[in-house]
């Protein structure tokens, strides 16, 4: 999956792993041991966006050349209020 940079100035790649938890972390490489970030996705359920939903959500990332909004992913956090972070998976079956 691509995860949207600093003010949406590029995306860049990263590997995404969802624990049984619900922390959904980002690796910058993968098989690495510290993920870049992270967020649990249960203290939040109602801030998570998929597809044509992510339409409701202000100040969405233009998307790269070739890329759909049902490859889209947002999710929000409750700790960061304006916090938004923008996933683009590499298919739409990956969405599914």
């Amino acid at each position: 999956m691509a995860n949207e940079q600093v003010l949406w100035s590029r995306w860049s790649e990263e590997w995404v792993v969802l624990y049984d938890d619900s922390t959904m972390a980002w690796f910058t490489e993968p098989g690495r041991s510290s993920p870049a970030g992270k967020i649990l996705v249960k203290e939040a359920p109602e801030m998570l966006a998929i597809a044509h939903w992510t339409g409701q959500i202000p100040r969405r990332p233009p998307l790269p050349d070739g890329v759909s909004v049902s490859q889209l992913i947002a999710l929000g956090s409750r700790r960061k209020r304006s916090k938004v972070y923008w996933m683009i998976a590499k298919s739409e079956e990956e969405v599914r």
